[in-house]
């Protein structure tokens, strides 16, 4: 075994680091790429272009893992707004739908107070005709009794 074939083994080692970052789900470049990327790596360890590659490969897994990242982070971070707007709708409705509740509130409270307000002066009134019916009565039957007592007084004369 020469050189340059410890070399190529050695390297191809390394390779393998990208695919397990690949298998682990960190990098997710496009389908082939990666088999492409090995190729690659592999002729420009042969022909000395390894610095280049070693460099090209460098951005292809640091490229495609921040925009994934960001990219969910913004899909989340979406999410999150929808739900958080969704949120203050709610409480913004509940609020509206609590204003009204005390309102109807407010004003059956005030409907009962003058409802037994009614009730009261109906129920005054009504006291009153019975009290003046009975006053009217006994009135007549002190009448009635003076009548009685003029009467036996001059049948005793």
């Amino acid at each position: 075994m020469g050189i340059s074939e410890c070399k190529i083994k050695e390297s191809l080692k390394k390779d393998d680091t990208f695919k397990e970052l690949h298998d682990a789900g960190k990098i997710n470049p496009e389908p082939g790429l990666i088999e492409h990327s090995i190729k690659n790596i592999q002729e420009a360890k042969v022909s000395g272009h390894f610095e280049k590659l070693a460099s090209y490969l460098d951005e292809i897994v640091k490229g495609p893992v921040e925009p994934l990242v960001e990219e969910s982070a913004k899909s989340k971070t979406s999410t999150e707004n929808v739900e958080l707007a969704e949120a203050y709708r709610t409480i913004d409705s509940l609020k509206k739908i609590l204003q009204q509740e005390r309102a109807n509130q407010e004003l059956r409270e005030k409907e009962q107070k003058d409802k037994e307000a009614l009730n009261s002066m109906k129920q005054k009134k009504e006291f009153e005709e019975v009290i003046e019916r009975q006053i009217s009565f006994i009135d007549q039957l002190v009448k009635d009794l003076s009548l009685i007592h003029i009467c036996r007084c001059r049948r005793a004369i």
